[in-house]
């Protein structure tokens, strides 16, 4: 054993009391230089701090929250996000405030780092802010309280402000499904819900006009829902119920919106339902009949077929009514209901939405008759330029050489160049000997440039098509 002389023992107990006092003055380093007048040693001080549950460095973090450097307060939301301490999340609200916007989009991310559920409702405030960096940022958050029961409540709070007539929660309800995707905000709409009639209202009102303009996601949301749902004709039914409620109640508004949600799922357990709309002049109004028609556009019944024929032949049948039953009339031939149609095309008196409705019935049927009609209409100068274009379209669509003869004629004789210039629209993709030759006329002889150099073009398009085929 080796003794130390008295000299050699004070000598030792200096080197450790001086080791000790440099082991303080080091511990202590950090927290002095926070405080430094450097902004730049500050921000260094505090991204490079090791923080092990020390108190007093946290109080330290939290004062510089106030630090006149931004950059100083961004590193310390930085460390108080990485620390995790829920009891720190009152003061990141407070950041929130911050004129920097840096600063903001760093408490931002600190909340989501810490996930405390009391930052849920200031994370989704931030959703409906105009700042897109705000608003990712935030989404971004809310995506890491990857928790059942917060999820939960973000769906609860998704529902509640569907119903509460404010754009500003619309605008939180369409981030938080752009955020949490289609999957999982249509489970909120069907099963976070207190039962199957309540999801059904929820999907309903998603339906209604309010969504439809402002948030196209969202309604479109209503739709897709329905559609997956399992249980469809649980679905169906309790959707006819409503409707049979909103007709003794008449809420009309109501029938239409969900009638057209009947229309758009395009179910065949609706068929019945329809079909006693359309029987039934009297106890059902015309709005509602329109929609029935528009269904068997849809989903073809041949028990619709005669009821669709009385709507189409009946004098006071209103022209809207008459263009949808038209509309679903266009899988049968019936030479009573086509002559009917063809008074309707010849009759300038009517409504052009209506005799356009008319023309593509009867083309859909091949209507004879129907070209002579509608040669006259394109000649008849009085009428209007739509209308007459859209003859022009149906007669391109006919796979009849009589409707092409009739264009070609049109084409060589007719005195208006926009009527000449639609037919080489549509006869340059149709592959006919006979259009070549007319184009090459009417290249050489129209007395107009654009319709001679528009001709032209439409021959040298068809020579290429030619030479690529080959």
């Amino acid at each position: 054993m080796v003794t130390l002389s008295w000299a050699e023992v004070h000598i030792e107990n200096k080197k450790a009391q001086s080791n000790e006092a440099n082991k303080l003055e080091h511990q202590n380093l950090p927290i002095q230089l926070l405080h430094n007048q450097d902004p730049q040693l500050r921000r260094a001080m505090v991204d490079g701090l090791v923080i092990q549950g020390d108190t007093k460095i946290i109080s330290e973090l939290i004062d510089l929250l106030s630090d006149v450097d931004p950059f100083v307060r961004q590193a310390a939301i930085r460390k108080l996000g990485a620390l995790g301490d829920k009891n720190t999340t009152p003061y990141l609200f407070e950041m929130l405030g911050d004129t920097d916007i840096f600063v903001k989009l760093s408490a931002i991310r600190a909340l989501g780092a810490i996930r405390d559920p009391k930052s849920l409702g200031f994370l989704a405030d931030l959703l409906r802010l105009p700042d897109k960096r705000i608003k990712h940022c935030a989404a971004q958050a809310l995506d890491k309280f990857n928790r059942p029961e917060e999820i939960k409540r973000i769906g609860n709070l998704f529902v509640q402000d569907l119903y509460s007539n404010d754009s500003a929660k619309y605008d939180r309800c369409n981030s938080l499904y752009i955020l949490y995707g289609q999957d999982r905000t249509r489970s909120w709409l069907t099963t976070s819900s207190i039962n199957f009639s309540k999801s059904i209202d929820n999907i309903i009102l998603l339906r209604g006009e309010r969504f439809r303009l402002a948030y196209p996601r969202l309604y479109d949301l209503g739709l897709i829902s329905l559609r997956k749902m399992t249980n469809r004709p649980l679905v169906i039914e309790e959707l006819i119920n409503r409707m049979e409620r909103a007709i003794v109640d008449y809420n009309y508004d109501q029938q239409i919106l969900i009638a057209t949600i009947l229309v758009q799922l395009k179910d065949p357990l609706a068929t019945s339902f329809f079909l006693k709309v359309l029987n039934d002049d009297k106890q059902y109004w015309s709005g509602l009949r329109g929609k029935a028609c528009q269904f068997f556009a849809e989903v073809v019944d041949s028990r619709a077929l005669p009821l669709l024929r009385a709507v189409i032949l009946d004098p006071l049948t209103g022209d809207c009514l008459k263009t949808k039953a038209i509309s679903g009339y266009q899988e049968i031939a019936d030479p009573e209901v086509e002559s009917n149609l063809l008074a309707d095309v010849d009759n300038m008196h009517k409504p052009e939405e209506l005799r356009q409705a008319a023309i593509d019935a009867l083309a859909a049927v091949e209507t004879k008759g129907l070209i002579e009609s509608l040669v006259v209409l394109i000649k008849t100068k009085r009428e209007r330029w739509l209308l007459q274009a859209h003859c022009l379209e149906v007669l391109g669509k006919m796979q009849d050489p009589a409707a092409l003869q009739a264009l070609l004629n049109i084409l060589e004789n007719d005195r208006y160049e926009l009527v000449r210039l639609r037919i080489i629209k549509i006869v340059k993709k149709i592959n006919d000997l006979s259009v070549s030759e007319s184009l090459k006329r009417v290249s050489e002889q129209d007395r107009f440039v654009l319709v001679r150099n528009r001709a032209k073009k439409a021959l040298r398009q068809r020579q290429r098509n030619l030479e690529a085929t080959h």
